[in-house]
């Protein structure tokens, strides 16, 4: 029996390998009914180990969708929504993330809702704060690049309530606080994302130098001068900061805030 059912994961990993997933599936299913493994093992084990990897993306989609079907384990559906939710969102399908991160966030006994009301929705009582802030502020982002401030914006309030007190985390908190600026402005309340992204940027520009914090202080900058502009102040200082901290990013991390960079540079160059 031991040496059939090694055989048959051998057969599904193999066939994985040579792109042959509904074979795959099929053989993973046989060693299931086989074996005391729940179906769950076999979702996890490919998209973790197996299909994990940057041209198998759709592959580990398809998998976590599996892994989904087979479990009612709050902590493995919350695990698995979430890592889809990250893999739409690189592949740019905004609205899909979106739903992933609310069935992270939602209540495993329950249907998240429809998009209205789903950021009323509390996330799951037996994660962590640092999990819960982080899935909020995930699915917030997600709403935000969807064109859904309003959304996005409960979403970031959200992620700064459940990360508050002792266990929070600082980071979370200032990226979270970040975002909710940026909704603020794309709801056209740039007088009240300028407030704070003003008390942003005096927190951050006295912190230790580093890459995280100078990333976000370039976005900061960024956020502080598009504000300005639509209220048609002078921005012209602003994008200098802009400028001057995200090259210092670009030069770390090639590539990072290039179109961001260039596009303040033409805006300076006319100025």
């Amino acid at each position: 029996m031991g040496v059939a059912l090694v055989s048959l994961l051998d057969e599904g990993v193999a066939a994985v390998r040579r792109g042959a997933l509904d074979e795959a599936f099929a053989l993973f299913e046989r060693d299931c009914r086989a074996s005391r493994h729940r179906p769950s093992y076999y979702w996890w084990f490919l998209a973790d180990h197996v299909l994990g990897c940057e041209e198998r993306v759709e592959a580990t989609l398809h998998a976590l969708d599996r892994l989904l079907a087979s479990t009612r384990e709050p902590s493995e559906r919350r695990e698995a929504s979430w890592k889809q939710g990250k893999l739409l969102e690189r592949l740019g399908r905004t609205v899909e993330a979106e739903r992933a991160f609310a069935r992270a966030a939602a209540p495993a006994t329950e249907r998240p809702r429809e998009r209205q009301a789903a950021a009323e929705e509390p996330p799951p009582a037996d994660g962590e704060a640092d999990d819960r802030a982080r899935t909020w502020h995930h699915r917030g982002a997600a709403l935000l690049a969807g064109g859904h401030p309003q959304e996005a914006l409960a979403c970031f309030e959200r992620s700064l309530a459940d990360n508050s007190g002792e266990w929070g985390s600082v980071d979370v908190m200032r990226v979270a606080e970040l975002d909710r600026a940026r909704a603020l402005a794309a709801l056209g309340r740039h007088e009240e994302a300028l407030t704070m992204l003003g008390r942003i940027a005096a927190v951050d520009e006295h912190e230790p130098l580093s890459s995280a914090r100078d990333c976000r202080l370039a976005l900061v900058y960024h956020a502080q001068a598009a504000s300005e502009a639509a209220l048609g102040r002078p921005a012209t200082e602003t994008l200098r900061r802009f400028v001057a901290t995200a090259g210092g990013v670009a030069r770390r991390f090639p590539g990072m805030l290039a179109s961001e960079i260039a596009a303040a540079r033409r805006q300076l160059d006319q100025a």
